[in-house]
């Protein structure tokens, strides 16, 4: 029952609060022209008719058949109006900005359920993320995400490679692995992930 006008007004209403998080990144778009319910599609390369006035960002990518996929970058009102008016209701943005590509701004904890787990069981595993940040002297910033799941944000100093961030989110995942093994899980094979939270720490690298 909701229209375009109302998804604009919503996005103009709380630009405030968003544009901070999109600015200067550039932008995976989940675009779902037909609305939630209908089919929808990921769109990494800003649409042949976007408007001159809108930033690009060129990333290396073994994605693209030229080697770089040339993201659009959300950084005022004008730009989130115009992305939101081609159906992107889901906004994605890199780990990192534009002028510096190769280091993320924060690494991140993505704790995805597998049924027949319960979100009490995710929020058991947040907090293992915590104490064990409590100890290194870190602070997360826990969103939900999907249905169920938790994504934990670690702001960190720049100039860390992804290889690092993700080496280290490896490590506590593990050491927290082996301190609840009942609830959860770093295995790779899907079937092997019932019933635990599983800990990705893979998502930490450039262009997720």
């Amino acid at each position: 029952g909701f229209t375009k006008g109302d998804l604009l007004a919503y996005y103009y209403n709380a630009a405030e609060l968003i544009l901070p998080h999109l600015r200067e990144r550039p932008l995976t778009m989940k675009r779902m022209p037909d609305g939630i319910s209908g089919p929808f599609f990921y769109e990494k390369t800003a649409p042949s008719h976007t408007p001159d006035w809108i930033p690009r960002c060129p990333v290396r990518s073994d994605e693209s058949k030229d080697g770089v996929i040339g993201y659009l970058m959300v950084n005022d009102l004008a730009t989130l109006l115009f992305v939101a008016n081609l159906g992107c209701i889901e906004m994605h943005p890199l780990h990192s900005r534009c002028s510096t590509i190769e280091t993320p701004d924060y690494l991140f904890f993505d704790l995805d359920p597998f049924p027949p787990i319960t979100f009490d069981d995710v929020l058991a595993v947040a907090m293992h993320v915590r104490t064990a940040l409590d100890a290194l002297g870190l602070v997360g910033y826990p969103k939900t995400s999907g249905a169920t799941g938790m994504q934990i944000y670690v702001p960190i100093e720049p100039g860390w490679s992804y290889d690092r961030v993700r080496g280290f989110v490896g490590s506590v995942g593990r050491m927290i692995n082996r301190a609840d093994p009942g609830r959860t899980t770093m295995e790779w094979q899907v079937s092997r992930r019932e019933g635990k939270v599983f800990i990705d720490h893979n998502m930490n690298r450039l262009g997720a």
